[in-house]
C-alpha cells in the first residue's frame, strides 16, 4: 500500500489501487480527530471509523493515480 496525505488536513492513509474503480484505503487511528470532514460525518451519521472518507482525500487519490504516483497493483 502506498502512503498518502490529504492535502486539506494532512491526515495520513495507506492506499491500494487495484483497478480504475477499486480503491482500498487504510485509515489511521487518528483520522476522526485530524480530518474535519471525517469527524463531522462520524458525528452526524453516527458511524465509526469505517464511515466513508473525505472528498479532499478522494480527490488526492484520483490525482495521485492520474499522475502515476499511486500505481495500480494487479
Amino acid at each position: 500500500m502506498t502512503p498518502l496525505a490529504c492535502p486539506a488536513c494532512d491526515t495520513r492513509v495507506r492506499v491500494r489501487k487495484a483497478s480504475v474503480t477499486q480503491t482500498s484505503i487504510q485509515w489511521g487511528p487518528d483520522a476522526a480527530s485530524t480530518c474535519a470532514e471525517f469527524a463531522r460525518r462520524t458525528a452526524v451519521e453516527h458511524r465509526d471509523i469505517t464511515a466513508p472518507g473525505c472528498t479532499a482525500l478522494f480527490s488526492a487519490i484520483a490525482d495521485a493515480y492520474a499522475d502515476g504516483s499511486l500505481p495500480r497493483i494487479d
